[in-house]
C-alpha cells in the first residue's frame, strides 16, 4: 500500500498534465464524448503521458507530440518513441494501465500477452488492421527498417505494486530488462525522486586517495606518483585499487544520498549495460582472469577536485593524498560498472586497479576544456555537454521570460516545474538545425556534434550563432520555431495527418514563407500553417522514397508557394561539410526575428 503523500504527489502531476494539455477539451472534440467521460479518459491519458515522460526523461509537451498516441484506433499501444544512440536507432513502445483505485492496480497475464501480441502483429507481422491511429508510426518504422535493424523495448506501466502478492509472480515471469519491462508506481516515483535529488546542493566530500606503489621496482623506490603543475593547476597521476574507488562512492552516497553528484561535471549519464562498450567492461569485471587486466583495457579516470595536498613522504610505505570534493569527469562508464560489481561481489575486485589523473582547479572554463578533451564523442554526450554552454544559459533565461521551461539537463521535467510549457533543448536545437538549414534527414547525433563544435571553434560557420554572444540571432529563431511547432500543440501535424516526418517539412516551408513577411505575427503564422497543412494533406499520400519523387515534391511546393528551396535538399548529406550550406548559413546568421507579437497560449 502506498502512503497518501506519494499518491498525492503523483496525482498532482496528472492534474498538471490534464490542465497543461487541455486534455478534457481535446478528448471531447477528438473522440466526440461527454464531459464526464472526457474527464475520466483525461486522467488515463495523463497517466500515459506522465509514465512516458518519466521513463524517457522528456518534457510533457515533447512526449505528447512525439510519443503519445491519443486515438481510439491505437492498436492497443499507448505510445511509441523512436530515438538513436550513437547512430543506432531504438524503438520504445508503451502500454499503460491506470486505475480508479490509485496505486492498487493489478497485473493481468492476458493484458501482458496482448501487449506483446499487438506489437508483433502491427510491426513484425503487419497483420493487424485496426491501427489507423498508428499510420505515421508504422511509416516511420518502415522507413527505418528499410536500411537498419531497430531493436525495440516494450514497457508495461501500471499504477500498482509489482512486488505485491498478487503481482510478483507475473512480474518475475514477464519482466526482462531492455526487452519487456514492467514499471509500477514505485519505479516512477523513485525515478522522479532521483531527478529531484540531483538538484540538491552537493555537501562537502573529503577523501584521501592512497596510490598503489609500483610492483616491479625496489620497495625503497615506490614510484607511486607523477606530479606536476602548469600555472595554477596541479596534477597527480597514480594507480588506485578499484576497492578504494568504491570507498569514495560509499562516502559520496553516505554524504549526499546517492553517487550521482560525483559525476556532476561529467554530464553524460550512464549509458546502460546494453551499450556495447559497457557490455564488454561488465564482462571483463565478471571474469576472474580478465578483471586483472582492466587497467590495460579501459581508459584512465580523470578526476577534478577543488583542493588536494601533495604528500611530502610516504606514511607506512604509502602516499596519502587528501582532497576535497572530487568529481569524475571522465571514466563514468568504467567507474560506475566497477561500483556495480563491488555491490555484487567485493572480493572479485581485490586485485583490480585503475589509473587516475587527479587535477586541482576551480576554473570552470578549464574544467570544461578538460571534460571536453577527456571524453569520447557520442550523441548523448553532445546533447548533455551542450547544457552548460553560454548560448544555452541565455536561451534558458529568454524562454523563462516568455513563460517556457527550456530543459537542458536530465530530470528537469520534474524539478523545473515553474512553467506550464516546457521543451527540451535537444528537441528544439535539432529541429532548428533541420528547419533553418534545410536538411531534414540529418541525424540528431551529427547535428548536436556540429552545434557543439560551433561553440568552441571560431572558424566554424555556425560560430556566430552559438558562441554565447548575448546579441546572437539564435534566441529569437529558436523561439519562432517553438511557436511554429508548439504554440498550438493540439494541431501537431504528424498526429493530425498521420504523415511521417511532416513536422520537419511543414516547418521548413512555413519558415521559408514567414521570412518573406515584413513582420511575423501570430495571425500570419496560423494562416500559413493552415495553408501548408492542407497542401500536405491533399498532396502527400506517403513520404517519397526515391530521389526522383523527392525532387518532384520540392519542385511542386516551390511552384505552389513561389519558393526557392533547392530541389535536392531532401537527399543532401551535410554530416561532413558546410560548404554547400554557406549561402543559407550567411542568411540565417544575420536573421533577427521580431517575436514580440507571438504569445504562447
Amino acid at each position: 500500500m502506498y502512503n497518501d503523500n506519494r499518491i498525492l504527489f503523483i496525482q498532482s502531476y496528472l492534474e498538471r498534465i490534464v490542465k497543461q494539455l487541455d486534455l478534457v477539451e481535446l478528448l471531447k472534440s477528438k473522440q466526440n464524448i461527454s464531459q464526464e467521460k472526457a474527464e475520466e479518459k483525461a486522467l488515463n491519458t495523463a497517466f500515459e503521458i506522465f509514465a512516458m515522460s518519466v521513463i524517457l526523461d522528456k518534457s510533457i509537451d515533447e512526449v505528447y507530440m512525439t510519443a503519445a498516441i491519443i486515438d481510439d484506433s491505437d492498436g492497443g499501444l499507448d505510445g511509441i518513441y523512436f530515438s538513436e544512440d550513437n547512430g543506432k536507432p531504438k524503438m520504445q513502445v508503451f502500454q499503460c494501465k491506470n486505475s480508479k483505485k490509485f496505486g492498487q492496480a493489478n497485473l493481468s497475464q492476458n493484458e501482458l500477452e496482448k501487449f506483446k501480441n499487438d506489437f508483433d502483429s502491427i510491426f513484425v507481422k503487419g497483420t493487424k488492421k485496426n491501427a489507423t491511429g498508428l499510420k505515421h508510426k508504422i511509416k516511420e518504422y518502415d522507413s527505418i527498417t528499410a536500411t537498419k535493424i531497430i531493436p525495440s523495448c516494450l514497457y508495461f506501466v501500471f499504477n500498482g505494486n509489482k512486488n505485491s502478492q498478487e503481482n510478483s509472480r507475473l512480474f518475475q515471469e514477464f519482466h526482462k530488462p531492455n526487452e519487456f519491462e514492467i514499471w509500477d508506481i514505485h519505479d516512477l516515483f523513485n525515478r522522479i525522486y532521483d531527478f529531484i535529488k540531483l538538484e540538491y546542493k552537493r555537501k562537502k566530500v573529503e577523501f584521501a586517495f592512497k596510490p598503489a606503489p609500483s610492483n616491479i621496482t625496489a620497495k625503497s623506490d615506490t614510484q607511486a606518483l607523477i606530479s606536476f603543475a602548469i600555472l595554477n593547476v596541479k596534477a597527480l597521476l597514480f594507480r588506485l585499487k578499484a576497492l578504494e574507488l568504491c570507498e569514495l562512492f560509499e562516502l559520496e552516497k553516505a554524504t549526499n544520498g546517492s553517487i550521482e553528484k560525483i559525476f556532476a561535471e561529467n554530464i553524460r549519464g550512464f549509458l546502460g549495460k546494453d551499450n556495447s562498450t559497457n557490455e564488454k567492461i561488465a564482462q571483463t569485471l565478471a571474469s576472474e582472469t580478465q578483471a586483472l587486466y582492466l587497467q590495460f583495457l579501459s581508459n584512465d579516470l580523470t578526476i577534478i577536485c577543488s583542493k588536494f595536498t601533495v604528500p611530502q613522504a610516504t606514511q607506512l610505505g604509502k602516499y596519502v593524498i587528501p582532497c576535497e570534493n572530487p568529481v569524475i569527469v571522465n571514466g563514468l562508464q568504467t567507474s560506475y560498472l566497477v561500483y556495480q560489481q563491488y555491490l555484487k561481489d567485493k572480493e572479485s575486485l581485490e586485485d583490480v586497479y585503475l589509473t587516475v589523473k587527479l587535477y586541482e582547479t576551480q576554473d570552470q572554463e578549464l574544467i570544461d576544456l578538460i571534460t571536453d578533451a577527456t571524453n569520447t564523442q557520442s550523441a548523448i554526450w553532445f546533447k548533455d555537454k551542450l547544457s552548460n554552454k553560454k548560448f544555452n544559459v541565455y536561451t534558458k533565461e529568454f524562454f523563462a521570460n516568455k513563460g517556457i521551461g527550456y530543459l537542458t539537463k536530465q530530470g528537469e521535467t520534474f524539478t523545473n516545474t515553474d512553467f506550464q510549457h516546457q521543451i527540451s533543448s535537444e528537441y528544439l536545437l535539432v529541429n532548428w538545425y533541420r528547419t533553418f538549414l534545410e536538411c531534414p534527414n540529418m541525424s540528431s547525433e551529427d547535428i548536436l556534434k556540429d552545434i557543439f563544435n560551433a561553440t568552441n571553434n571560431s572558424k566554424h560557420s555556425l560560430h556566430k550563432l552559438f558562441n554565447g554572444d548575448v546579441n546572437s540571432p539564435i534566441y529569437s529563431q529558436l523561439y519562432l520555431l517553438y511557436f511554429i511547432q508548439l504554440g498550438k500543440s493540439k494541431t501537431y501535424y504528424t498526429q493530425m495527418y498521420g504523415l511521417a516526418h511532416i513536422d520537419i517539412f511543414v516547418n521548413i516551408w512555413l519558415y521559408k514563407l514567414l521570412v518573406r513577411e515584413a513582420k511575423i505575427t501570430k495571425a500570419i503564422i496560423e494562416q500559413k500553417q493552415e495553408i501548408i497543412k492542407k497542401w500536405f494533406a491533399d498532396n502527400l499520400i506517403k513520404y517519397p522514397t526515391s530521389n526522383i519523387q523527392q525532387i518532384k515534391l520540392v519542385k511542386n511546393i516551390n511552384k505552389t508557394f513561389g519558393l526557392d528551396v533547392p530541389e535536392t535538399f531532401l537527399t543532401r548529406d551535410y554530416s561532413s561539410t558546410h560548404k554547400a550550406l554557406q549561402a543559407i548559413i550567411d542568411k540565417v546568421s544575420n536573421l533577427y526575428i521580431d517575436v514580440s507579437a507571438l504569445k504562447i497560449e
